[in-house]
């Protein structure tokens, strides 16, 4: 499957057969009849639809230009495709995907105007942006520029970022460890979701508790196996048996 036929399958995926062109063109800077020329073998898939396909569905991105998924960590391909495993949607990390595009969305904004009004050239790159607004968030006095919606897209990713590292401890992790190394990694998620919100917490509050159980049933299960154990030892030592 050639790059073509990955973003091919990506549109299929994400949009509806009908008005499919539209939906294209209202999501993305790419014309309709673009899109259509495109997806009927006409031409083929621009730098631009590429780009513009992984910030929309930026779950896709790797798998669209590698060809290769990574579901332990949020990179998938479209249905339960996917190579060398098969895809399984990580909510988490989807979603911090967004939020982190979302992030960068909203800080070019404020910075485009702060470089204006100093009149120096646009920025792109993730060091020199984060230069422009650590000078737009001095420690003491007021900010150039309102950062407000910048913060606050910044806490949503926070929240995002430890919802995802505790799906990935849960989900990824966990299920490669015995149950002694388990129980640690429990606390550590538990204590990772006592500091978040949203409503994949309780998905993930599920998990924890049921795991919570097995582990509980195990060590109850190991208990009565060593006192076993050890009373056998004894009668076995007993000199009056």
């Amino acid at each position: 499957m050639n790059l073509s036929s990955r973003l091919k399958a990506v549109v299929i995926e994400k949009t509806t057969e009908y008005r499919r062109f539209k939906q294209l063109e209202d999501l993305t800077s790419v014309q309709a009849d673009t899109w259509k020329s495109w997806y009927h073998g006409r031409q083929r898939p621009t730098a631009e639809m590429i780009e513009e396909a992984g910030k929309n569905w930026p779950e896709y991105a790797f798998w669209l230009t590698t060809g290769i998924s990574d579901p332990d960590y949020g990179h998938i391909a479209p249905g339960t495709a996917g190579f060398p495993v098969r895809s399984e949607r990580k909510e988490n990390s989807a979603t911090l995907f967004a939020r982190w595009l979302a992030l960068k969305s909203t800080a070019l904004e404020a910075a485009r105007v702060y470089l204006d009004r100093a009149g120096m050239e646009e920025i792109e790159e993730y060091d020199e942006l984060a230069r422009v607004i650590a000078q737009m968030s001095p420690e003491d006095g007021e900010a150039p520029i309102d950062l407000t919606a910048y913060w606050a897209a910044r806490k949503l990713c926070r929240n995002a970022e430890s919802l995802r590292r505790a799906e990935i401890l849960l989900v990824t992790d966990m299920p490669k460890l015995s149950y002694e190394a388990t129980e640690p990694l429990l606390e550590l998620v538990e204590d990772i979701l006592k500091k978040v919100e949203g409503p994949s917490k309780a998905k993930l509050a599920a998990i924890l508790n049921k795991e919570r159980i097995l582990v509980r049933r195990n060590n109850a299960l190991e208990q009565a196996k060593n006192l076993d154990e050890t009373m056998q030892a004894l009668k076995d030592h007993n000199p009056y048996t």
